[in-house]
């Protein structure tokens, strides 16, 4: 074999690897739409925007349902320092927020699961953020827990209602 053969080749293994990856993510994308809610990113304008208004306890607990790559709990860590649980059912964007949250130094106050947003105990939670469709927020947990589970003060937010509900 020459040289020029091992290069055609190497583009080749390359090029599989790469398709390969592609196909992987677009499964994983469609699966999350299937048990939750698409994937869509939210731009870092819209997030000063909705909560640049909101006042924060420093150090409360943050859950976010349905959090793609981190990108929310992520910018609440960083500009108010609160601690959080990102959960969402993709692994690869799980993934990613844990490589996100680290290169932004905020992984010792944020954590990210796999996991069905069906099965977190939200009971712990100051503030509660939810990006999933209609159909699945009526089925969790949330609204079968008793208002006094909660703290007085815990609020809950949907990408539908884009308000913030007080229990």
């Amino acid at each position: 074999m020459n040289i020029k053969n091992i290069l055609y080749l190497l583009i080749i293994f390359s090029l599989f690897l790469f398709l390969f990856g592609i196909i992987v993510y677009i499964i994983s994308l469609i699966y999350s739409s299937i048990k939750g809610s698409p994937y869509v990113p939210t731009s870092k304008k819209l997030l000063k925007k909705f909560f640049g208004e909101i006042k924060f306890k420093k150090n409360s607990f943050f859950i976010e349902l349905g959090s793609g790559d981190g990108r929310i709990l992520r910018y609440i860590a960083k500009y108010y320092q609160i601690n959080g649980l990102g959960v969402d059912i993709n692994p690869i964007l799980v993934w990613f927020s844990k490589v996100y949250s680290w290169l932004e130094n905020v992984n010792d106050r944020v954590k990210f699961e796999r996991m069905d947003a069906m099965n977190v105990d939200l009971t712990k939670a100051d503030y509660i953020y939810i990006f999933l469709m209609p159909k699945f927020i009526k089925k969790l947990r949330l609204f079968r827990i008793p208002k006094t589970t909660f703290s007085p003060s815990t609020a809950i937010w949907t990408v539908l209602l884009f308000s913030c509900l007080i229990i």
